[in-house]
């Protein structure tokens, strides 16, 4: 079970976020290569990460894997859409859209206000 701390959909746009601590993680959230890829992982909090991000793929009932570009950035395998990971040690989040999207989690003691001007917070 994962908990989720912040859910919604609009449109064209999914979002969710999770508390790790508190989520139940499980590999049968991984597709096809995932699998592979989670094991090649060796540190924990990688892993853990990971892990969070593929249950909230699943919970928005996104059945595609998420691959990387050469570049880093997260695409869906195979699709049109697009999607945003952010994550600290112990909450993921995960948006999924139609059009391109960008999401930033940060934990709060980090001074972000020089972003805050150019940023739409939820």
């Amino acid at each position: 079970m994962i908990v989720l701390v912040k859910d919604f959909t609009l449109p064209q746009l999914q979002l969710c976020f999770a508390d790790l601590a508190a989520a139940k993680l499980d590999e049968h959230a991984l597709i096809g290569p995932e699998l592979k890829q989670y094991n090649s992982f060796t540190n924990q909090q990688r892993k853990k990460t990971f892990l969070g991000v593929r249950m909230l793929r699943n919970s928005l009932k996104i059945s595609t894997p998420i691959i990387y570009l050469p570049s880093g950035k997260p695409i869906l395998f195979d699709t049109n859409d697009h999607i945003s990971i952010s994550h600290t040690k112990e909450i993921v989040a995960f948006a999924a859209s139609e059009q391109p999207i960008g999401i930033d989690i940060e934990e709060k003691n980090r001074n972000c206000s020089q972003y805050c001007r150019i940023m739409i917070c939820l």
